[in-house]
């Protein structure tokens, strides 16, 4: 076998998985199966070139789907944005979705990315078999004003057309299918104005040098110096931390906002993990993760999902263990950070808090380090907490440890909560 047959079939096996792994994750998704009768052979050996695939529905927050103008029975119709996942470049399905929507309207972010249907298309030429395997995703469209975006650059094709469109507006027959599951979808999101992380993600994304240089320089000090200032350092809670997480009980495991952080990566290539989510409402922080990686192949059971933490499109206990790290003071107020907690306990069996205690209570080092974050990395904070508050917010549920980290970057708190 080729070098180039040995990288296909790797990849073969890493989309199966990867597709298996997203169906039992989203397990509400419908399922849309297709079949079609081919008359070609060219048209049967271009199919089986193309084994993955994706389909894409930004929405606005007028609930306007981004659509693309196409000709079909003598007049205009609309077809679904997608195509195939880029199988040489280790590209994910959700990168694949990202990069269609960018493909169509190249001015276009979107965020909270989201499947809503698993696709099954089977190819039929003279008794001979192909099936591709697809994800639909829908996608929140991240603009104040939707509509100039279609006037950014020279692409016309792409518009935003109601939710409410016939589904016999749709060109392609099979997409209909995808066109109407996708106006389920997404009749249930809220119309209005963007959520309130919105403005933090684009401020890191402005400032990613900065964060590059924090990552590299800034935060190997801090924990260097941690381990010779305060009753705990750094390593010591990483023992405690991989002591919850190595328990011998503990299969699957999701960071509902993971950041730039590579544990779930970590947590992934050891044996004892068949499941890990690293989720982070910010796409950017996602595509950083893949890049980290190097080209490396991503481990068997590892998803990067991309959806806002106080509102988890998974089931009660879904997972096994689910970690919330220094989250908490980025909620706008107390009802958010109530919605992240009860979320964070209610998609698995334990949930690991971290949160960092409010600076003000350390006195000079703890404002100087404040300022930093703020001034240089223009860190969005809004909610910290004092010990007090902290407690007050897990005293509804079953506390089954608790822990207070004293390290040179701040006192922080620590919870292992479950379901009351």
């Amino acid at each position: 076998m080729t070098k180039a047959n040995d990288l296909n079939l790797l990849n073969s096996i890493s989309y199966d998985e990867q597709f298996e792994t997203y169906r039992s994750l989203y397990r509400s998704a419908a399922f849309v199966k297709s079949s079609f009768k081919l008359t070609s052979v060219e048209a049967f050996d271009y199919c089986r070139q193309r084994e993955f695939f994706v389909i894409v529905a930004p929405y606005n927050k007028y609930h306007e789907i981004l659509a693309e103008r196409t000709f079909a029975e003598d007049k205009i119709k609309w077809s679904l944005i997608g195509g195939s996942v880029k199988r040489t470049s280790s590209e994910t399905f959700l990168e694949a979705a990202n990069r269609m929507a960018q493909h169509s309207l190249p001015s276009i972010v979107i965020s909270d990315i989201e499947p809503f249907a698993f696709l099954e298309n089977t190819f039929d030429f003279e008794g001979q078999t192909c099936v591709h395997q697809g994800i639909a995703f829908t996608g929140r469209v991240r603009a104040d004003k939707p509509e100039e975006l279609l006037t950014v650059g020279d692409r016309t094709r792409g518009h935003f057309v109601p939710i409410s469109l016939p589904p016999d507006e749709i060109a392609i027959s099979h997409n209909k299918k995808i066109f109407i599951e996708a106006q389920k979808h997404i009749s249930k999101k809220t119309l209005g104005e963007a959520p309130f992380h919105e403005r933090e993600i684009s401020i890191n994304e402005k400032y990613q040098h900065r964060y590059a240089f924090h990552d590299r320089f800034v935060k190997p000090l801090f924990s260097f110096a941690s381990k010779f200032f305060g009753e705990y350092s750094i390593d010591d809670y990483k023992q405690l931390e991989h002591s919850i997480l190595s328990d011998g009980m503990t299969s699957s495991l999701i960071d509902v906002a993971c950041g730039e952080n590579e544990l779930c990566e970590q947590l992934a290539r050891t044996s004892q993990f068949d499941l890990v989510v690293g989720n982070d409402i910010s796409f950017s922080q996602v595509e950083l993760l893949s890049k980290k990686s190097n080209g490396k192949q991503v481990p068997e059971g590892l998803v990067y999902t991309n959806h806002d933490a106080t509102d988890l499109p998974f089931e009660d206990d879904q997972f096994d263990v689910s970690i919330c790290k220094n989250v908490l003071h980025h909620m706008p107020d107390q009802d958010a950070v109530q919605r992240l907690i009860a979320e964070t306990v209610r998609v698995a069996k334990k949930a690991l808090i971290v949160e960092v205690m409010n600076p003000e209570f350390e006195g000079r080092w703890g404002r100087l380090r404040h300022n930093y974050y703020v001034h240089f990395l223009h860190d969005a904070f809004v909610h910290f907490l004092s010990k007090s508050e902290f407690e007050a917010l897990i005293e509804p549920y079953t506390c089954q440890y608790r822990f207070d980290c004293h390290t040179f970057r701040g006192v922080y708190f620590m919870a292992v909560l479950s379901s009351p």
